[in-house]
């Protein structure tokens, strides 16, 4: 039961990421309402499997081995909280952002350890994309990378990576 119900979260947040990644590409906005899904249904049934995880005592939040990608999680989306906030550096949409959280906080749910190969697999993304849009335009004046676009390809390079590792979801998960 618990693997029908991660097989809906990987699509609960999927399905919005293609939407925003094509509305991001051809229009460069991605309305909030595309993300009412994932963070409706997908946050609160992924929380309440982290829960029951814990509960059971299948996950040890004291135990260091448990506890670092949870704090990891939560630094991250603290971080990128920051970011999204500043734009005076860095240019990060509230469609990003949400992503990003949508997607740490998912991930963690089903295996603590996918936030981090997330983030890994979301910078190798990110430079390739960088080096791509270089590459083939030169450097535009006022060219903004479609951040959405790499953290699409990131999820799903990750969620196919733990798919293919778990034998398509049929191994123990945590």
């Amino acid at each position: 039961m618990e693997q029908y119900l991660i097989f809906l979260l990987f699509i609960m947040v999927g399905i919005p990421l293609i939407h925003a990644s094509y509305s991001d590409y051809k229009t460069r906005k991605v309305p909030i309402r595309i993300w009412y899904p994932a963070v409706l249904i997908a946050l609160p049934v992924s929380m309440i499997l982290l829960g029951i995880d814990i509960w059971n005592g299948v996950i040890n939040v004291t135990y260091e081995y448990y506890s670092i990608p949870i704090a990891f999680s939560i630094i991250s989306i603290c971080i990128f909280g920051f970011i999204a906030h500043s734009e005076k550096y860095i240019k990060m949409g509230g469609a990003d952002y949400i992503a990003i959280t949508t997607i740490i906080l998912v991930l963690s749910s089903i295996n603590l350890y996918l936030s981090p190969i997330f983030f890994i697999i979301l910078f190798i993304c990110m430079i390739l994309t960088i080096i791509i849009t270089l590459t083939t335009h030169g450097i535009p004046k006022d060219y903004k990378i479609p951040l959405i676009i790499t953290i699409s390809f990131a999820y799903f390079i990750t969620i196919g990576l733990f798919l293919f590792k778990t034998n398509l979801g049929t191994l123990p998960l945590v």
